[in-house]
């Protein structure tokens, strides 16, 4: 026996997902009647729960029923999912097949791109590749399962290490296409050809690494093993370009507390700004470096676009007489177990609550729910405009090397200005959340 969602209820979603893809908003009231729609129709869309999840954790960012709710990219790659699959996936099994299939007899495996299935089936363990071979008629219980493993497998990596992965697999893609190489599966001695190219074109040894890995990672999800990283002869290359090109990291340098009284005098005098800014910019710096924050803690992915379950939001910052930041994940947790920084006041001219207390005077929210540092025309601070108007701004209080200086100089310089007054090393890593000894050499 198969459930299946009755034709006018299917063209009725059918007809309303399209227009939500278009939305940037909605009131927390249609969101929620959409999940509940969406729910009801998960009993007969095989693996549908996996792709609400995302809606639920949009619909709980604010409070009211008639607040308004931005609609996240993230939830609109999930509502593209049910647009796609709602017309063919209308239907799952009540009762499973009687008789086992025996595991040594099935192959799971999935073709996933970025963006959806590419191609999935079963193939038995003699076969070819799945992209050379027949598709196989897919039992619904099955096709849950696969659904479900593709969706894991991309949950794997972190979106932002997705989208560096990314540039290394186009990389690749071109590399072959120009020496007329086959894609995939990736041999050792394509990847060694690979690593090869990207050094005579002058790339640094770090970037190699990365675009290799992210054409392996790809090579992975395609269903292929990983025989080939781990190889002699492509460790030995990877040893080799070390050696004659070196490993020469750009240096960084750390700002401190006196770099940051530099800041404050050339925001003041820079005209470059409106007042609402300069408050935003002034409490973003002191916040990350009084948090030792990494920069992807406590700015939006673009100026327009954020993603709720990351972004650190209006609502996750409690002003008493410390500063209570939550940050929702980051680099050192993952799987979003959350983290409470106190961060108490210096009594001094450069303070993160002060700070902060200042700027929420001057920018009063209706909707916390929403990117806590954001600029006078209405859009978000990013990594972007943090690094550019850094930049500016040291250029204009005439500090030397501006260019030296980065986004991660705030964490670096909390790191710095915390050792020289004596603070023990376990402190300063418990206080950075670093999870290794790599804050030593910041």
């Amino acid at each position: 026996m198969t459930l299946r969602l009755p034709n006018d209820k299917l063209q009725d979603l059918l007809d309303a997902l399209p227009t939500w893809l278009q939305r940037q908003t909605c009131t927390k009231r249609e969101l929620l009647s959409l999940i509940g729609t969406l729910s009801f129709a998960c009993k007969c869309i095989p693996a549908g729960r996996i792709f609400l999840r995302r809606m639920l954790d949009l619909s709980v960012t604010v409070q009211a029923l008639n607040s308004t709710v931005i609609l996240s990219s993230e939830f609109r790659l999930d509502a593209k999912w049910w647009c796609d699959f709602l017309p063919t996936w209308n239907g799952t099994a009540s009762f499973l097949e009687p008789n086992w299939t025996l595991s040594r007899d099935l192959d799971l495996f999935t073709d996933a791109s970025d963006a959806e299935i590419q191609n999935a089936g079963t193939r038995g363990t003699s076969t070819t590749h799945a992209s050379t071979a027949a598709p196989a008629t897919i039992a619904p219980d099955m096709r849950q399962l696969m659904t479900l493993a593709t969706a894991y497998i991309h949950n794997s990596v972190a979106e932002n290490t997705r989208r560096t992965y990314q540039v290394g697999q186009t990389c690749y893609a071109n590399f072959c296409s120009s020496y007329g190489l086959r894609a995939t599966p990736i041999t050792v001695r394509a990847a060694i050809l690979f690593v090869t190219n990207l050094a005579d074109r002058g790339l640094a040894y770090k970037t190699i690494k990365v675009y290799l890995a992210g054409a392996m990672h790809k090579h992975v999800e395609l269903g292929y093993e990983d025989d080939v990283t781990t190889h002699a002869l492509l460790q030995r290359t990877l040893q080799g370009i070390r050696r004659s090109i070196g490993d020469v990291r750009r240096p960084r340098l750390p700002i401190t507390i006196n770099v940051l009284r530099h800041l404050k005098e050339s925001l003041r005098s820079w005209e470059g700004l409106c007042d609402h800014d300069k408050v935003m910019l002034w409490a973003s710096f002191t916040l990350a470096f009084f948090g030792f924050l990494r920069v992807s803690e406590f700015t939006a992915a673009g100026p327009l676009q954020f993603d709720p379950a990351t972004t650190l939001l209006a609502q996750d910052i409690v002003l008493s007489s410390v500063l209570e930041v939550r940050l929702k994940s980051s680099k050192t947790d993952p799987y979003r177990r959350g983290y409470v920084l106190r961060i108490a006041p210096t009594g001094t001219s450069v303070c993160a609550v002060n700070a902060f207390a200042k700027y929420r005077r001057s920018h009063c929210l209706t909707n916390t729910a929403v990117p806590v540092f954001q600029f006078a025309d209405g859009t978000w601070l990013t990594r972007q405009r943090l690094t550019h108007y850094l930049r500016k701004l040291l250029v204009h209080s005439g500090i030397e090397s501006a260019e030296l200086y980065t986004t991660h100089s705030f964490r670096s310089g909390a790191a710095t200005t915390a050792a020289e007054a004596g603070l023990p090393d376990w402190l300063i890593k418990t206080l950075g959340r670093w999870r290794s000894d790599a804050y030593q050499s910041t």
